[in-house]
């Protein structure tokens, strides 16, 4: 990790730090304009590339570069609370990668001989089948079926070509740095935005693994065999710039611990919003709080993915006031064959149980605070290795 400051007395890695920010900023800032996800936090981002790949070639400059490029960035509308997130999570998005590879890569980046087509397709296509099935195992188990064709499509679809393009140009070792940098960044910026009370976890953080990803997978085997021998010719990768004593050795224990913690971050993430809260002590304190009890009627209008209003009249008259933007979806029927709804609120979550001739309304005590306490341990464990590895 040293280099990230010894690097700063060497003038070229000094205007490296600037290439990355400047190419970084001017791709981001068009599509901020144009096309934005979740308007005034993120958007689509192709840029998202080049954290990546400069990564991989220029080492901490691109750490630096990445991060102050997208603090740029975000001075043409994502501007706000959660820019220091960003220029966290951006940071560790070009920090991981040259430290991944430098643990467990060897050779050039760029193979000197590609792997066949035939052998690129089959990889490829199994890949996505297993993506694909444990996808719709994750919709069978929480219940989530809007769009599902959409999503599985464009699911098989972006693995497939990630899966083919990295097998034939690059090694499997990208796929891996590829989702751990992206991992990481989705997590801290999403975590950070979540505690903020701006956008939950479950939609920014997911977006942003899935933007990272995305670009990477697709733009990064194009460019880094066009651009690295370029790179490579002109002295420029951070290897040939920087004495080996200024270089900290890498830890293999580090970066698998990195992996680890990034892995089970995203899990532990979306476990918790959506509902899965009895997960052994990391779920103390999510337990449901049983608020109030009424009549039963309304179970055919919650079956049908509607709150009637006798029931919003009931929430408000109990001190808790459901928006208009609230929804509810029927849960799975457990063994004790009682019904279950959960109505979601932005960050607040109900669960409704039918129980002898009434409806149970449980307060999940899980929102801002709850996800974002559930969640710190394993942030705090991605900061750890990032230090070690």
């Amino acid at each position: 990790m040293k280099e990230l400051f010894t690097m700063w007395k060497n003038v070229r890695m000094i205007v490296l730090v600037a290439v990355t920010a400047a190419v970084y900023a001017a791709v981001l800032i068009p599509f901020k304009i144009a096309l934005p996800l979740i308007p005034g936090f993120t958007e689509i981002r192709p840029a998202n590339v080049f954290p990546i790949i400069f990564s991989l070639m220029f080492g901490p400059a691109a750490a630096w570069g990445s991060a102050i490029g997208n603090t740029i960035g975000d001075f043409f509308g994502t501007l706000g609370p959660g820019t220091f997130f960003g220029f966290l999570g951006n940071f560790l998005y070009g920090y991981i990668p040259y430290r991944l590879w430098k643990s467990f890569g060897t050779g050039e980046l760029v193979a000197s001989h590609r792997r066949s087509k035939k052998k690129s397709i089959i990889i490829a296509l199994v890949t996505s089948i297993i993506v694909t099935l444990a996808l719709c195992l994750i919709v069978y188990l929480t219940r989530f079926s809007k769009n599902l064709v959409l999503y599985v499509i464009l699911v098989f679809i972006i693995t497939y070509l990630f899966m083919f393009l990295t097998s034939l140009f690059l090694s499997i070792r990208y796929i891996i740095i590829t989702f751990t940098a992206s991992a990481a960044c989705g997590v801290i910026i999403g975590w950070g935005v979540h505690i903020l009370g701006l956008v939950p976890f479950s939609a920014l953080g997911n977006i942003i693994i899935l933007n990272n990803l995305v670009a990477s997978a697709v733009l990064g085997p194009i460019l880094l065999p066009i651009i690295y021998p370029v790179v490579k010719r002109m002295g420029l990768i951070y290897t040939d710039i920087m004495e080996e004593k200024d270089l900290s050795k890498a830890r293999k224990w580090g970066s698998v611990l990195m992996i680890i913690a990034v892995v089970v971050a995203v899990i532990a993430g979306n476990w918790i919003a959506i509902g899965g809260y009895k997960i052994g002590i990391f779920g103390s304190g999510f337990a449901p709080v049983l608020k109030f009890s009424t009549g039963s009627g309304p179970e055919v209008d919650l079956d049908n993915n509607y709150i009637p209003q006798n029931l919003r009249a009931e929430f408000q008259n109990n001190g808790m006031t459901l928006s208009e933007k609230a929804s509810v979806i029927k849960q799975k029927v457990e063994q004790d064959m009682k019904s279950k709804w959960l109505i979601t609120d932005s960050y607040d979550k109900y669960i409704i149980e039918q129980d002898e001739g009434k409806l149970n309304i449980y307060a999940v005590v899980s929102g801002r605070g709850g996800l974002g306490l559930g969640l710190l341990p394993f942030v705090a464990l991605i900061l750890i290795a990032a230090v070690v590895m």
